[in-house]
């Protein structure tokens, strides 16, 4: 019998698509903890420009904390940039750094 193991560079242009769903989105945070320099930046080149909707999406959003955790500043920054200007203005978005997890934070006060 044999067992098909699936890496994120299978999934390659579809990474948005399978972020959104309970499967798909399990699949990309346990690949981005192993995954190497080149493939989160792959993956994270499709995220980019859907970032600010992947935030809010319900499966997305775990997607989204996890690329934070898992990239270089620089990537981080890429991902705060993409999000600037994209919320209401009584909400903020912050990237914190904690024991070196980073997480986006929404809140309707400041």
């Amino acid at each position: 019998m044999c067992v098909c193991r699936y890496e994120l560079c299978d999934i390659g242009g579809h990474v948005c698509e399978f972020s959104q769903d309970q499967h798909g989105s399990r699949f990309i945070q346990q690949k981005l903890e192993t995954a190497t320099p080149e493939e989160l930046s792959a993956a994270l080149a499709e995220v980019l420009p859907r970032a600010t909707h992947l935030m809010t999406d319900v499966f997305g959003n775990y997607v989204v904390q996890k690329f934070l955790e898992h990239a270089s500043p620089e990537q981080r920054l890429k991902i705060a940039e993409a999000m600037e200007g994209q919320v209401r203005e009584q909400e903020w978005v912050r990237v914190v750094g904690v024991h070196g997890s980073v997480r986006v934070m929404v809140s309707d006060n400041m």
